[in-house]
């Protein structure tokens, strides 16, 4: 398949040889609408995302009626007509299949239409894309009002957004109807008296670089950032991950709301609960705990407890081998099945050795404390690594198996399963703390 160039658009559509398919690339401009405080926390100087991001935060970016307005304001009949391509308001194309075997499109579902529905627009029985220049309009005069009673902008103001395009010559081929689209409907009279202007400002990276947007996007530098999304087109339902605010795929391109949250807003409601969109995908797609609306983390806490050295001593010293208690802590939720698969403990530089002879207590409340004897043979091994392998300096009197080094040089993982309803389990691993004390911390800031 491939494209007619827009100069024969008008004299090639309709002609017999000219076929339409559906494609699975969906190209799209990707929004930046957080506020000054989540950009701060996602990018700033210690971002969770991108540390020391460069950007200027515009607060009319994270106002819902101006981002409406923007919406409403692109007039997809015409832009796609111009392009020989079909007009669209949904997330991927056709070719995404909700149904595989039968040929089921998601967009075709009456789920997904009923999450769009909001965002149609018709003239008579003409579909319009979403396009409303009215509605744009008024969309545009409550952002103006909002951002001037709250002091973010004032009159005689000309406020900018920035389209950071792949290529040079996108700005020519999308960008100028875009902008044209955004600022005859902001300028118009009726939203401010020409008392507030809006300027849409645009570039790439350069002519070879294509690449650059996606990390200007990745770094929280942008407003709008043109990108694509291709592949999957059999599991749609994984690839709404790339709209966590986590980066838990490592290609959010769209930041500003926090996902993890419930939106009492705009709530997702499956079941007759709210849900936050990380819950609910994750339950969809792999299964997940879920509490109040929101995913949690299957354990607790886990720590390293009751430590002794084989003569039945508390230690310090590991080297000359150890007992030791592993506390896991799991959550205590019907119908989810969670089990300890091995007990590992992992060096530095040297990998993961599995302890043997393992024993168990189950308590009440999803407690399962593992306990757990280290030779004094295989903790000489780990002990002679770790002043070779960790690279320790000769003169340095460091001993790095001990309760010292603990995290540093050496720690130990639980693996273990989750099943939900007898289903196929999932295995994953956490790293117990240091002591519970340091667990209970740890928890802490989790809340």
């Amino acid at each position: 398949a491939t494209g007619i160039p827009t100069d024969y658009i008008s004299s090639e559509v309709g002609k017999p040889n000219v076929l339409e398919t559906k494609g699975d690339s969906t190209f799209k401009l990707n929004v930046n609408s957080c506020s000054q405080e989540t950009w701060n926390e996602l990018f700033g100087p210690n971002g969770k995302i991108h540390k020391n991001s460069n950007w200027t935060v515009k607060p009319w970016m994270s106002n819902e009626d101006f981002l409406n307005g923007l919406f409403f304001s692109i007039n997809r009949p015409q832009f796609a007509a111009k392009r020989g391509v079909r007009p669209s308001i949904n997330y991927f194309s056709d070719a995404y299949m909700s149904d595989p075997i039968n040929g089921v499109s998601y967009n075709s579902t009456e789920e997904h239409k009923n999450a769009v529905k909001a965002y149609e627009v018709y003239n008579g029985d003409q579909n319009m894309y979403g396009f409303n220049y009215t509605r744009a309009v008024n969309c545009f005069k409550r952002a103006v009002n909002t951002l001037l009673n709250d002091g973010s902008i004032k009159r005689g103001d000309t406020i900018k957004i920035d389209i950071k395009w792949m290529n040079p010559t996108d700005k020519d081929e999308y960008g100028n109807d875009i902008a044209k689209y955004f600022q005859d409907a902001f300028n118009d009279p009726a939203v401010s008296g020409g008392a507030v202007t809006l300027q849409v400002t645009q570039g790439a990276a350069s002519d070879t670089n294509w690449q650059q947007v996606y990390e200007d996007m990745r770094a929280g530098e942008f407003d709008l950032g043109f990108g694509a999304i291709s592949g999957n087109t059999y599991n749609p339902l994984n690839f709404l991950e790339v709209l966590k605010s986590d980066n838990s795929s490592t290609f959010t391109l769209n930041w500003g709301t926090d996902t993890s949250v419930v939106d009492e807003r705009h709530p997702l409601v499956y079941a007759d609960q709210s849900w936050s969109f990380d819950a609910l995908w994750a339950a969809a797609d792999h299964g997940s705990v879920v509490e109040n609306g929101r995913a949690v983390k299957s354990v607790k806490k886990s720590y390293l407890d009751n430590v002794r050295n084989l003569s039945d001593q508390i230690t310090d010293d590991f080297s000359h081998g150890a007992k030791f208690d592993v506390v896991v802590d799991f959550v205590n939720v019907p119908d989810v099945a969670l089990e300890v698969q091995s007990i590992q403990i992992y060096i530095v530089g040297y990998g993961n050795v599995e302890f043997d002879n393992v024993t168990f207590t189950k308590g009440e409340n999803g407690q399962v404390v593992a306990h757990i004897t280290l030779d004094e043979t295989t903790a000489q091994n780990f002990y002679n690594w770790m002043r070779e392998g960790s690279k320790i300096k000769p003169e340095d009197d460091t001993n790095p198996f001990n309760w010292g080094g603990y995290g540093l040089y050496w720690s130990v993982e639980i693996y273990y399963s989750l099943s939900i309803k007898g289903g196929i389990p999932s295995q994953t691993f956490v790293t117990a703390s240091k002591n519970k004390s340091s667990a209970d911390a740890e928890e802490a800031a989790n809340q």
